[in-house]
């Protein structure tokens, strides 16, 4: 995506056409953070078991892409941004049958946390290990991460919003 090629387009001034090079270009960690939101909307839409007569060639339920993020996992162990959606995957699990948090947190936890072993300075899987040291009552770590957080993006109201539901759950 980063070289995508130039885009030329003519413009017209008093009867000549000059060429324009106009330069598009896509970062991944600019555009990252919207997949990761239409990742999430998706998972929380999807069925939880594979529904019946349905196109087996895809996945089509939580398990399945859990499943399937383990296989990617098990071919590319060192990509951090496949650790990172695959605690997402977990989170969603816990989120979506509650019967599963106990199951599901700790197993979102340990992925949040070997993606930010691999790429550490990543604002996303900071505040989402942040967010899930909070679910799992590790309340002194999130805090202190938290604490850093705002430190570094002091107008990020995401992050303001996830500290204040620590400090509710503290008391």
């Amino acid at each position: 995506l980063k070289n995508m090629p130039s885009i030329l387009r003519g413009i017209k001034s008093k009867g000549s056409i000059f060429a324009v090079e106009q330069e598009t270009s896509y970062r991944w960690d600019r555009i990252y953070p919207s997949f990761v939101q239409n990742m999430l909307r998706h998972l929380m839409e999807i069925p939880l078991t594979h529904p019946p007569k349905e196109d087996w060639k895809k996945a089509k339920s939580l398990d399945e892409y859990i499943a399937l993020y383990e296989s990617l996992l098990s071919l590319y162990p060192h990509r951090a941004n496949a650790w990172f959606e695959h605690g997402l995957l977990w989170y969603v699990a816990g989120e979506r049958i509650p019967d599963r948090k106990e199951e599901a947190y700790p197993k979102s936890m340990k992925s949040m946390e070997k993606a930010c072993e691999m790429q550490n300075d990543s604002y996303l899987f900071r505040k989402w290990k942040a967010k899930l040291w909070a679910l799992t009552g590790q309340h002194e770590q999130a805090q202190k991460l938290f604490d850093d957080l705002l430190r570094e993006f002091p107008w990020e109201i995401e992050i303001w919003e996830n500290y204040c539901e620590l400090l509710r759950a503290e008391g």
